[in-house]
């Protein structure tokens, strides 16, 4: 296999909240542009005064000149905002490439771990599964750590985020080279996130997940993933059972397998399966 039916959920998913803080972006442009336009003589001057029209600007009656800093106020919020939403989602794939390996793998073995990265790979590992690429988990650690340190508004890291940074900070820059822009792993100065920082958290985030999948896709057992293909398409609506039947099936079947994850099976394989999944007595 090479895909999982994850994949397009949470990469659309990553991808929503991408247009979404992109249109926030340019929405702030935009405003800035028009305040500018207005002119030094604007600036003593309140929103009420300016923006009659606009039936919010009573509630944030500030003078024009004020904007600016209020702008930057609003996008340490915006942006953490968005970072940690969208960990949380990136986050969600964990529990969900854990109970596909569930009902997979006939070896999968739950582990417990102190964070949800930790109880992913060692899950994986007592699962008889590879695992993938330290600096991915590390990567997962660091953005949870600092969303920590956003939601929590914290003034300093905390004491695991500072070991991290110091003890594999340099390692995930260069693991991470030629992918981000601004992104430092070294900076302790993690308590905000800065427009950039922002984008390329975003964009590591939609990495770790296609890296996640590409490599779940792979510790799938191919007679689980046609035994849980098959259950989903048939199960719910048994029917008699003939060759006719059966060679309908494993045609739906193998196009299923394909289409989700991207695998191919002889008939060898899904002939057995979708004879003895969803069938009626004669």
């Amino acid at each position: 296999m090479v895909k999982t039916p994850l994949r397009s959920k949470y990469l659309r998913g990553l991808a929503d909240l991408n247009d979404q803080f992109c249109f926030f972006l340019f929405a702030s442009d935009e405003l800035a542009r028009g305040v500018g336009r207005l002119g030094d003589a604007a600036h003593q001057l309140y929103l009420p005064d300016i923006f009659a029209d606009n039936e919010y600007a009573p509630r944030i009656n500030i003078r024009v000149g004020d904007i600016e800093q209020f702008e930057a106020e609003r996008d340490r919020f915006t942006f953490g905002s968005y970072v940690s939403t969208s960990y949380e989602f990136a986050s969600s794939f964990l529990a969900d490439a854990t109970s596909l390996l569930r009902s997979a793998n006939s070896s999968f073995r739950a582990a417990n771990g102190d964070s949800p990265e930790s109880r992913y790979w060692n899950t994986l590992s007592s699962s008889s599964c590879t695992t993938p690429p330290d600096e991915v988990k590390r990567t997962l650690e660091y953005i949870r750590l600092r969303r920590n340190v956003f939601i929590h508004l914290d003034s300093s890291p905390s004491p695991r985020l500072s070991n991290l940074i110091t003890d594999h900070g340099s390692a995930l820059n260069a693991y991470w080279t030629g992918s981000v822009q601004e992104l430092d792993f070294t900076s302790t100065d993690v308590t905000t996130f800065q427009e950039r920082e922002s984008v390329d958290l975003l964009l590591l985030l939609r990495v770790v997940v296609e890296t996640l999948d590409d490599h779940l896709a792979t510790q799938l057992d191919q007679a689980g993933v046609i035994q849980l293909a098959a259950e989903n398409a048939f199960g719910a609506t048994p029917s008699r059972m003939n060759d006719a039947v059966a060679a309908d099936r494993i045609k739906k079947l193998r196009g299923l397998i394909l289409q989700q994850y991207g695998g191919s099976c002889s008939d060898t394989e899904l002939d057995p399966v979708v004879r003895s999944v969803g069938i009626r007595g004669t």
